[in-house]
């Protein structure tokens, strides 16, 4: 692995498998030095972000690197395009 410059901080690697036996596997490949020093988090996010309060308007907004301005836009919707036909 590559080795850090004088002063310079790595943050540790975080690794998510919710498979014991992967998990254990990967352990024991930080452990040997084959991938980058971490924790191993065995909790299923899917199963936890399903039961999580909805996404942030807002937050979702700045994301995508929209203005904050329009947070104060109102819903819109497009307008239909169907006309009613006028009978003869």
């Amino acid at each position: 692995m590559g080795e850090e410059e004088e002063g310079e901080m790595t943050a540790p690697a975080y690794y998510n498998e919710n498979n014991p036996y992967a998990a254990q596997w990967l352990r024991n490949l930080i452990d040997a030095g084959h991938v980058a020093a971490g924790d191993v988090d065995e909790r299923d996010l899917n199963a936890e972000m399903a039961s999580a309060a909805q996404l942030n308007p807002a937050h979702s907004r700045w994301l995508m690197g929209y203005p904050a301005a329009w947070d104060a836009c109102a819903p819109t919707e497009t307008p239909s395009s169907r006309k009613s036909r006028r009978r003869s």
